[in-house]
């Protein structure tokens, strides 16, 4: 979608991003994912980092 635009997820569903916007085969490529498929939890933001922090 265009930058800006909102997207409305389904229940049941997320949207991922990858970190690299350019070059993600993420939700914008392949659409929504469904809860069950989630298999694991970021836990640390590592890069840049400035950003550098544990995730609740």
């Amino acid at each position: 979608g265009a930058v800006g635009e909102k997207t409305v997820v389904p229940e049941g569903m997320v949207f991922v991003l990858g970190d690299n916007s350019q070059s993600s085969h993420d939700s914008r490529y392949w659409g929504f994912v469904p809860v069950e498929n989630i298999i694991g939890k970021a836990e640390i933001i590592y890069w840049p980092f400035n950003r550098m922090r544990i995730l609740e």
